[in-house]
């Protein structure tokens, strides 16, 4: 198997197919664990505002199994690229609010842990409550219930 890029990364999750897109999810993870994907994450951050912008599709996928693929991608990312995640917080927070109101407990739970792990290692917790603020008045009470609890776990 060829080595894999943020470039070949960035072009795979755009596809559409679940199938697909699960396939490249592991590999995705498995290129983020690797110890030289950060040169490459931040050789063209373009692409890589694609590549998030895309995966916060999949977190809003009506497929439970590929918005969980999303939310691990996007805890990866943020485990490799820390502070310098900020600049995606706002497109991300978004499509967690929504998954705070999941009907499955997994997707909840996981988009509750990377609301976290944002507050812990991207922005301070202030930065990311105003970016829940609209999540109080979302029309999913699971959503509103979450972000209250966002709050009150930071």
């Amino acid at each position: 198997m060829e080595p894999r890029s943020m470039e070949y990364f960035s072009a795979q999750v755009q596809q559409k197919d679940v199938g697909g897109r699960l396939q490249v999810g592991q590999e995705l993870l498995l290129y983020l664990g690797a110890p030289g994907a950060i040169p490459d994450l931040e050789e063209d951050l373009g692409r890589l505002g694609k590549t998030v912008d895309a995966l916060t599709g999949w977190v809003g996928s009506s497929n439970y199994r590929v918005s969980l693929m999303g939310l691990e991608i996007l805890s990866a990312f943020v485990d490799k690229l820390s502070t310098r995640f900020r600049s995606y917080v706002a497109m991300v927070i978004v499509a967690l609010i929504d998954r705070m109101g999941d009907a499955k407990d997994k997707v909840r739970e996981e988009a509750q842990t990377l609301m976290l792990k944002l507050m812990d290692q991207v922005a301070p917790p202030m930065y990311i409550w105003e970016q829940l603020a609209s999540g109080f008045k979302h029309k999913n009470f699971r959503s509103r219930e979450n972000s209250c609890l966002g709050f009150y776990f930071s």
